[in-house]
């Protein structure tokens, strides 16, 4: 009776762990027959051995976020949030649960004097597998030319159907001059830092990057947000400070009025620079 007992639950045990794998099996299954809605770029990492490269590992994810955030259909999280986990070991399902998505944009950034190394994987974060995965061995002059060519796989491999002007608009350009790209994700780099004095070296970079491109529109925002920092945190005169941020905000949307979240960015520049009383600005204000 006791040999018959313990072969019923042996019996019971297999039935339960063969229906749990069948359920695994066709949940994996059923997500993978469902398109994905939602992604968040994690930050790539910096592999090339060097901490005055951060820069370039940290510009290449917000690039990508900002392109991504313009596909329809998808929601993308914000730097803010997905930031969090720069320089951490993640679990991406786990990161996935926290950060409310369905979908993982991981990477790693190396760049040895002109050779620039970079690693991207996508990841259905649902079934805990590889969708993407892709090595990129480039010229550094080309970055731009990778953070295209990843955005483009990805919107293929969430499925999404762009219309003309929504490609055109994913595979354009910020500037077609390197150098001024350069000096825009340095400006980036030391925004996003706190105080006074990352915020003056913010705006060195960017008034390099307009210097030498003149029509960079997003490094005339990265002026402008700078200028209200300067004006809502009292590191300058607000009202001189405010004047010149609203300057180059104009500027910004005069040269690219296309996107509708720069000209959000604008409507927002200028309501607070003619007061001097707008909400204090430090290193996580957004720059498109």
């Amino acid at each position: 009776m006791i040999r018959q007992y313990k072969l019923n639950v042996l019996a019971t045990l297999a039935f339960v762990s063969v229906a749990a794998a069948g359920v695994a099996y066709f949940t994996r299954s059923a997500n993978r027959g469902q398109p994905i809605r939602s992604v968040a770029v994690l930050p790539f990492a910096n592999e090339s051995g060097d901490p005055n490269l951060e820069y370039l590992s940290d510009g290449l994810s917000e690039s990508l976020i900002d392109r991504l955030s313009e596909l329809p259909g998808v929601k993308v999280i914000a730097r803010g949030s997905s930031f969090k986990y720069k320089g951490q070991e993640v679990d991406p399902r786990e990161a996935a649960r926290t950060l409310g998505v369905e979908a993982l944009l991981t990477g790693r950034v190396a760049q040895r004097g002109d050779d620039l190394q970079v690693r991207a994987e996508l990841v259905d974060a649902r079934t805990g597998t590889q969708i993407w995965g892709e090595q990129y061995s480039r010229r550094a002059a080309d970055i731009q030319g990778v953070q295209e060519e990843i955005a483009r796989v990805v919107s293929e491999k969430l499925r999404l159907r762009l219309s003309g002007t929504q490609a055109q608009h994913l595979a354009r350009r910020a500037t077609e001059n390197t150098p001024a790209y350069q000096f825009y994700l340095n400006g980036l780099f030391h925004f996003r830092q706190d105080g006074v004095e990352n915020a003056s070296r913010a705006l060195d970079y960017f008034n390099q990057a307009v210097v030498m491109d003149p029509d960079f529109a997003l490094a005339w925002a990265g002026v402008a947000r700078v200028h209200l920092a300067f004006a809502n945190n009292s590191w300058q005169d607000p009202k001189e400070a405010n004047a010149k941020a609203k300057a180059a905000a104009q500027t910004a949307v005069r040269l690219d009025d296309a996107c509708p979240r720069r000209a959000s960015s604008w409507q927002f520049l200028n309501r607070t620079s003619g007061t001097g009383r707008g909400r204090s600005v430090n290193s996580s204000a957004r720059l498109s």
